[in-house]
This record gives C-alpha cells, structure tokens and sequence, in this order.
C-alpha cells in the first residue's frame, strides 16, 4: 500500500504542510517485524468489552486532559481510550493527571479511562544509518520536534483504526491550535502546526487513503479559548484537576535536574506558559505551579510576553475596529487563510468560519486585555 501513488503523495503534502520542509519519501521492506508492546496487549484485553469506545489522544497538558474531561462527562456512557506518547521523563506528570481525571469521572458516575501508553525515543544510530552518517561524526540536531503532531496522531489513528472506529478525537483551544505568528518573523521551524486545522485535514486524507475507508480526526473547541475551557471544567467543579496538567515547552530540560527550591513544573515565561497563565487568571482558576509569574518577568524572559500581548492588542484593533472584522483579521494575519480553508474542509460552512473566528479572536483578545489591565506589576 505505502506504493501507492495516493498513499504516498497525500503523505508527502501532509508532511510538507506541517514541518514546512520539502520531503521525498522511499518505502523499503521491514527487516524483521516490530515485537508487541505492552500498549497493544492493555488495549486488547477491553476490546471485548461491550461498552461503547472513543479513542483520543492524550499528552497530559491542560488542553486534552480539560477536552477529556468534559467529553466523559458529556458521555458518560462512553468509555474513552486515550493514547499518550512520550519519553520517560514526562510519564511521571501524565500519570498524575491521568489517575485524577480517571477518578473523578468515576466518582460522578462516567466510564473509567484506558490509558495506551506508547514511549517514543529518537533512534540516532539508527537515523544516521539511514541518512549515510558517519557513527563518528557529530551532526547538528533539530530540537524543534516540528513534525512530531504526525507521530502522535499517526499513533492515535492507527489504535483507534485497529479496534474499528473511524474517528480520533483532539482537544486544543482555538489560538492554541491555529497558532498565528506573534511577528512577521516566526516561520518554519518556530512555529508547530501540530494541531493546525489545514494539517489536520491533510492527515485525514493521508489516513483515508491508508486506510482505505473514511476517517475523521474532530476537534471540539476550535471555536473557544484556553480560558473560555477551563470555565467549562470550573463550573462542573473540577477545576483542581487543572494543575496536575503539563504545559511548559522547556520541561524536558528542566525536569532532567534536580528542581530547586521554589522551581515549579512550569518555567512561566516560554508561550505555552504565558498562554496557560493569562487563560487561567482570566478564567479564575487557581494554578500556582509557576516558577516565574507574569509579574516576574525579567531580560529576555520578557520578549515573549511582548510579542503575545502585542498580538492581542492588533487581534483587538482587527475584531473591534471599524470596517468587516473578518476581512481585518485575513490583513492582518495572512496565514489564518490557512484555518480558514482547513476548518471548511473539516465540513464547517463559510459563514459559521468567519463568524466563529471573528468571535473566537475577539475573545482572546479581551482576555489578554483583562489580565494586562488588571496588575499595574506586568512589564511593560
């Protein structure tokens, strides 16, 4: 199948969009067969099950443990499977998150979580044979992990297509996922597309021709904030299970060490951390795992915040402004055509995209606006 002029091609622009690299793909016989995981042994022992099964992914950050959350609790019939890939030194902070959101859902009533854990390590000896490299040589690496959206929804689709289901489920807010540049300069490897919608409805066809059969990949919150769903898990009384969840960008650094005293689990100035915090204050949930606050920001830990707060204030002037909101915002942001034609293609229509995305920026903008305002301690 991987032959096949459709498999390969839809492959080739799904990799092409995200990573913005160009790739030229090879296919070449396995040497030997890949052994069983212990994933795929937890998740065959509950395919007898009679209860009903929905597969999404899981990392342990706040966007998919909040989007499991108020899906079992929206179904609470379901029994959902969600699949988690990461190195070891994350595991730890998952499987905190992971028991408590499983434990409260029972405790209300919902099915249980099953956990299909899979850990992913970089082969380097194994990517320098294939690339001709010397084992001697020391290469530069790229830790910029752009196209690991590929691996881990490759990872989803194929547990959820093996015990027959035609959909995988994502939670990511709406600025989260369709991630606008803060300048004219974030391109390429600065900025993920991981859950962007343009990549989300490439990887759809790739897995459909792969697959041979329809097959969905849904997001439910393109259209609300970080903050408008952490409301959501607020108001069901569940908003302690938000500081369990991982957000930070440079954890993986971070966690190697030894944390000193007063280190939290997030640094507090990297974009997810900036983005955690502004959502979180303006949706009134207390979260103090914070090495550095807002208020703290200092050198060159303030340039993000900069640049963010930047970007709501033109978010702001393009939604509030005078003339057609949506057509400010496609000056402004040229790259949002890019959602705007994935989003139609995921099956919403023209208008319900513009109108979501005017209300969904509006929003944004204001809650940045609210929480700038609100503590005369923030930089400048």
């Amino acid at each position: 199948m991987w032959q096949q002029q459709a498999v390969t091609a839809a492959l080739q622009h799904t990799l092409d969009f995200l990573t913005q690299d160009q790739w030229h793909l090879t296919f070449v016989p396995r040497s030997r067969l890949a052994p069983s995981s212990q994933s795929e042994q937890i998740l065959l022992a509950h395919t007898a099950s009679a209860v009903e099964l929905a597969f999404s992914l899981y990392s342990g950050g706040a966007d998919s443990t909040m989007g499991v959350t108020l899906q079992g609790l929206l179904r609470p019939a379901v029994r959902q499977v969600v699949i988690a890939a990461t190195g070891g030194h994350l595991a730890q902070q998952q499987n905190l998150a992971f028991d408590h959101v499983s434990d409260e859902l029972e405790r209300r009533g919902a099915q249980r979580l099953i956990g299909v854990p899979f850990k992913t390590r970089v082969n380097r000896q194994a990517v320098g044979v294939m690339q001709g490299i010397d084992p001697d040589k020391r290469v530069p690496e790229d830790y910029s992990q752009r196209s690991r959206g590929f691996l881990f929804i490759a990872l989803g689709a194929m547990v959820a297509a093996s015990n027959g289901a035609t959909a995988l489920h994502v939670y990511e807010n709406g600025p989260g996922a369709i991630n606008l540049p803060y300048s004219r300069a974030s391109i390429g490897a600065d900025h993920t597309r991981s859950m962007h919608p343009r990549f989300l409805t490439l990887m759809q066809g790739f897995l459909e021709a792969l697959l041979g059969q329809p097959f969905a990949i849904r997001n439910p919150h393109w259209f609300e904030t970080k903050s408008e769903m952490a409301r959501r898990v607020a108001e069901a009384g569940l908003a302690h299970l938000i500081p369990d969840t991982l957000s930070c960008e440079r954890f993986n650094t971070r966690a190697t060490g030894p944390r000193t005293e007063g280190q939290g689990v997030h640094c507090g100035a990297c974009t997810s951390c900036l983005l955690r915090e502004v959502s979180f204050r303006h949706a009134r949930v207390s979260d103090s795992t914070y090495t550095s606050t807002l208020e703290d920001l200092q050198g060159d830990d303030r340039k993000w915040f900069t640049l963010m707060r930047d970007q709501a204030q033109m978010l702001h002037a393009a939604t509030n402004g005078p003339g057609d909101a949506f057509l400010n915002l496609m000056k402004g942001f040229p790259d949002l055509r890019y959602a705007f034609d994935g989003l139609r293609l995921l099956g919403f229509m023209p208008d319900d995209t513009r109108a979501g995305l005017v209300r969904l920026y509006r929003q944004y903008a204001s809650e940045w606006q609210s929480v700038t305002n609100t503590s005369a301690a923030l930089p400048a």
